[in-house]
């Protein structure tokens, strides 16, 4: 066979290859060209299949974690044929991808393709792919533990950052219904407990009591002993009014 078409058909084989894989992410088309007894070796410690079904679950893998399409620009390329039906393929690649949400792109990987003649066609019996330039850590290339991390690190900040919200957010309700003074229910959370309750008394037809207080003689102890005491006071009768009464009456400043 003529060594240039030879050529033509093996390059071929791997541009299908690639297609179904990183464009299309196609399982059962990358599986259609992969042959029976498929071997392998990937980046990762267990990224290896010595058998067609090992290959094929690699795959379903790689396609359940990146579904989206991959692009890639092939940066070298060689193409050759042993005898008439083995060819090898070895290719250099920039790969740009989306992963745990965040763009990737895998510069300088490399794929080594061994594809065999077949009746169903030429099929891909081995493949070797390396990221040799840029390996992080003992069994992963770079970038996949950096963006593994960073995903971990913004969790922990959006928790972080979620917590804080939501305990600043109880503060503002609970300033939003409490004197500052005394602790007890402000006016305007008063006046809604008191709302409440006539309309129970009214559904119910059971009594109802409200007590209304007054300090006397209140002004004399700030004019006389300055407002700091004054509060002191509304504190302290705020605390022996809260300890004298039941679980279900209510305390509210109306001042």
């Amino acid at each position: 066979m003529d060594n240039t078409l030879l050529l033509a058909e093996i390059e071929g084989a791997a541009s299908r290859y690639l297609d179904r894989y990183f464009g299309e992410r196609d399982l059962g088309g990358t599986i259609g060209l992969i042959h029976p007894e498929m071997t392998g070796f990937g980046t990762a410690r267990d990224e290896i299949g010595f058998s067609g079904a090992a290959s094929q679950h690699l795959y379903r893998r790689d396609i359940e974690q990146v579904p989206g399409p991959i692009k890639w620009d092939v940066l070298r390329k060689h193409v050759t044929a042993i005898g008439n039906d083995v060819g090898i393929v070895a290719l250099e690649l920039n790969l740009d991808l989306s992963m745990l949400n965040q763009r990737v792109r895998m510069n300088g990987t490399r794929f080594t393709m061994v594809f065999e003649r077949t009746a169903d066609g030429w099929l891909l019996t081995h493949q070797h792919v390396s990221m040799p330039t840029s390996v992080h850590g003992e069994d992963e290339a770079y970038p996949l533990k950096e963006i593994e991390e960073r995903t971990r690190v913004l969790e922990r900040m959006v928790a972080e950052k979620t917590r804080e919200l939501q305990e600043k957010n109880t503060e503002l309700a609970y300033r939003a219904i409490t004197d500052s003074l005394t602790g007890l229910f402000n006016r305007m959370k008063t006046e809604q407990v008191l709302k409440h309750e006539i309309q129970r008394v009214r559904r119910h037809d059971v009594p109802l009591s409200v007590i209304l207080m007054d300090i006397d003689h209140f002004k004399r102890i700030n004019d006389t002993l300055g407002h700091a005491v004054g509060d002191s006071v509304l504190g302290d009768v705020a605390n022996l009014l809260q300890s004298r009464v039941r679980e279900t009456d209510t305390v509210g400043r109306w001042g």
